[in-house]
């Protein structure tokens, strides 16, 4: 029964990490022409930072990618300081635990979201997940 638990334990910590390589890698993927941006020739819906609507896409400069790309590992950092102060507290179950609902928190947001504030918050919330599930299970 130990050793069950300790192989369970540690499948489920293991599963932050892949989702943080996760985000990275798909990360690339959301942010490209098509997905969130307008492709070349769209006569579709283009969005605004307040727009409502899932069938529309965004005009991003460089500017916008980049902050969209970072802020997950944005709230990474945020989270870690948090972990690095208060970690000894929490405990390692905790962290996993504030991580795990953290990530979901944060996808969910994300994925229904109809609003491009909404998809920025989702994704720096995720990101506080990540640094969350980081610090417990490097």
């Amino acid at each position: 029964m130990g050793l069950k638990n300790v192989l369970l334990s540690f499948c489920v910590i293991a599963t932050g990490g892949f989702l943080f390589g996760y985000i990275i890698g798909i990360n690339g993927n959301v942010v490209t022409k098509g997905q969130l941006i307008c492709p070349d020739h769209w006569d579709g819906p283009v969005g605004t930072w307040t727009s409502s609507g899932f069938k529309q896409c965004y005009d991003f400069n460089a500017w916008d990618e980049g902050i969209l790309s970072s802020l997950n590992l944005v709230g990474a950092v945020i989270s870690s300081a948090i972990c690095f102060r208060w970690a000894d507290v929490m405990g390692r179950k905790k962290e996993v635990q504030v991580g795990a609902a953290l990530y979901f928190l944060g996808s969910a947001i994300t994925a229904l979201s109809p609003f491009l504030w909404g998809i920025y918050a989702g994704f720096l919330i995720y990101g506080l997940g990540i640094g969350f599930c980081m610090h417990a299970a490097p």
